[in-house]
């Protein structure tokens, strides 16, 4: 990964949201607990769970779980509290928890202990069930799962509490505003592991990488184009062309007070203020990723920015959390754009730990970048999830991955990652091109040969290079025994 250090950041860029200095907790009279808890919640089972709020300075706070368990604290100077209960494993049983201060008490009902997911990114992950899917309506109709339960992070930038969020039971009738690729996944883990499954659904169509990415992150990067610092975004009142770098978070949010924050989700770090900050600490399993195609245009970033952002919500959450995400389906974008090589930046990213990648090389639709097909997306990332994170060894992750290339005077082979019993083609195997040390790219044809595919065409001498699908829209020809998609590569 590239060093890179940001020397200028136009403060008016950054948003009037900073002013998150105040607080994620809800305000009711003195004494309250975070939004992100509620009625019909699911904890995460077998762990370590927070639980914050607000409180009278000095007061105790008492919380009663119905599992046996009574943890108490002080609130500090500051009127913050936190304490953390031990979650049991899931015994089939609704629980109840009662937080109690000051002669105030603040009962939940109906928690269940199961997996907790986040799932985020833009418009192919908030992509509602009510909108264009396959087979909607017995999808909505079958969607009867009172163990599965959805908390939907508000879409309001003057909001770094989650006013307005609730958690919800999946039926017929509430899943139509769920997130599509939220409920496939969820319904996976659930039918898979037989236990309750939550999803905060925190996303935000058209948004780039940079919004959700926090402030002290993006201070530590700079991307090589300098198009990924030029978002859009109104101008707050002020002379904010400052260095970042001599500036801490305080005088930053000093100075953007004097400002409204404008209607814009693509300024810097926004919706790491308000749609993820306010959730941390909440006890996740792991992150759910979908976004991409607002970066295509700074694709040569990519790599960096999403990397980057993983690590930091890792650094803010304070755990290795699993992230799996989704790599941009194919779709014809204007002839100006290199989509493929946005893909490629993902499947780069694969090198950070603890990733996995699910590939929609075959789900695409040639004129709609929000592809109906959202049953096999959901159901992929449960795949990478039940492999990596729930030890189900039996079962291929992914599809074919890239992995390396042997060179021959007519001829490349290239192996794979993730084949499972063994490379499978669709019809023909279309969209391979090969080119010499001079880069110039010419069909080719590639035949499956054991474990490898050989790669080759008689205008090309000496290869040294081969690159698979690298078109914006293209539909998958190479699979594994799984019946899984590889992705497109580059191997250079």
């Amino acid at each position: 990964m590239k060093d890179f250090k940001i020397k200028h950041i136009p403060l008016f860029l950054i948003f009037g949201i900073m002013l998150c200095s105040c607080n994620n907790e809800s305000k009711l009279e003195g004494f309250s607990v975070a939004k992100i808890f509620g009625d019909n919640m699911v904890l995460q089972q077998e762990s370590t769970v927070p639980v914050w709020g607000k409180g009278y300075p000095g007061e105790l706070v008492r919380v009663e779980a119905s599992w046996d368990q009574i943890v108490e604290t002080q609130v500090d100077t500051n009127g913050d509290w936190e304490v953390v209960l031990k979650t049991p494993s899931h015994d089939g049983f609704p629980k109840n928890i009662n937080l109690i201060s000051k002669g105030q008490i603040i009962s939940f009902k109906d928690v269940l202990l199961g997996e907790v997911w986040l799932a985020s990114g833009q418009s192919n992950m908030e992509w509602p069930m009510a909108a264009r899917i396959d087979n909607q309506r017995d999808e909505i109709l079958n969607a009867n799962y009172s163990d599965i339960r959805f908390f939907k992070s508000p879409l309001n930038l003057n909001n770094n509490e989650l006013k307005g969020g609730y958690w919800e039971k999946v039926n017929s009738e509430s899943v139509k505003n769920f997130s599509a690729v939220g409920y496939f996944f969820a319904q996976k883990i659930r039918l898979e592991l037989n236990v309750p499954v939550g999803i905060i659904v925190s996303a935000w169509g058209g948004t780039r990488v940079e919004a959700w990415t926090s402030l002290e992150k993006l201070a530590q990067m700079t991307p090589s184009s300098k198009e990924a610092l030029e978002i859009k975004a109104a101008k707050l009142p002020g002379d904010f062309e400052e260095n970042l770098l001599t500036q801490n978070d305080s005088t930053i949010r000093e100075n953007v007070k004097r400002g409204k924050v404008e209607n814009n989700p693509n300024q810097y770090s926004i919706l790491f203020e308000t749609m993820i900050k306010p959730l941390i600490p909440f006890r996740i399993k792991g992150v759910l990723w979908y976004q991409g195609e607002s970066n295509v245009s700074n694709f040569q970033d990519y790599q960096t920015l999403f990397s980057g952002m993983i690590s930091d919500w890792r650094d803010k959450w304070n755990a290795d959390l699993p992230f799996h995400f989704v790599q941009i389906a194919p779709y014809k974008y204007d002839s100006m754009s290199l989509s493929q090589a946005l893909r490629e930046a993902q499947r780069k990213t694969l090198y950070v730990k603890n990733t996995g990648m699910a590939i929609t090389m075959d789900i695409g639709e040639e004129r709609d970048i929000h592809p109906a097909n959202k049953q096999d997306v959901g159901h992929r990332l449960a795949r990478l999830a039940l492999v990596n994170n729930y030890n189900f060894s039996d079962r291929v992750a992914t599809g074919p991955l890239f992995k390396n290339k042997k060179l021959f005077p007519k001829y490349i082979d290239l192996s794979f990652e993730y084949i499972g019993d063994g490379l499978v083609k669709k019809n023909h195997l279309e969209g391979f091109e090969i080119a010499a040390a001079n880069g110039i790219f010419f069909k080719a044809n590639a035949t499956i040969v054991g474990d490898y595919i050989r790669v080759e065409s008689s205008k090309v001498k000496n290869p040294q290079r081969v690159r698979y699908a690298w078109k914006n829209y293209f539909s998958a020809t190479l699979f594994n025994s799984e019946g899984l998609p590889a992705s497109s590569f580059d191997t250079n």
